[in-house]
C-alpha cells in the first residue's frame, strides 16, 4: 500500500478493472474534495476506502452505491490505510490523528 501524506491525489472516484481490462468509474455518493485514498474488502462483501480529505470512512457495494461515515474519527484525522482484521472488523489509521480506528 502506498504511504499517506503530502500527495497530489485527485480524481474523487472509485475504480473497478475487471480481469479483462474494463475500467468503471464509480463517484456518485462520494463527497466532493473527499480525497478516496486507501481501499480494502470488508468481510461484508463490499469494499472499504478511507478519505484521506474527507474525514470519513467510505462503504462501495459491489452494485456503486456509496454510504460515508464519520462517527468516531477524529477531527482532521485524515484517514490512510485500511484493512479487515481476522476479527471481522476494519482497521485504519488515522493519519493527522495519530490514532488507529476500529469499524465493528
Amino acid at each position: 500500500m502506498a504511504t499517506c501524506g503530502s500527495r497530489n491525489i485527485s480524481g474523487n472516484r472509485i475504480g473497478r478493472i475487471t480481469p479483462l481490462g474494463v475500467v468503471t468509474e464509480f463517484s456518485a455518493g462520494i463527497t466532493a474534495g473527499a480525497t478516496p485514498y486507501g481501499i480494502t474488502a470488508g468481510p461484508d462483501g463490499n469494499l472499504w476506502f478511507t478519505e484521506h480529505s474527507g474525514n470519513r470512512i467510505g462503504r462501495i457495494t459491489p452494485l456503486g452505491v456509496v454510504t460515508e461515515f464519520s462517527a468516531g474519527i477524529t477531527a482532521g484525522a485524515a484517514p490512510c490505510g485500511i484493512t479487515a482484521g481476522p476479527d471481522g472488523n476494519l482497521w485504519f489509521t488515522e493519519f493527522h490523528g495519530d490514532r488507529i480506528g476500529r469499524i465493528t
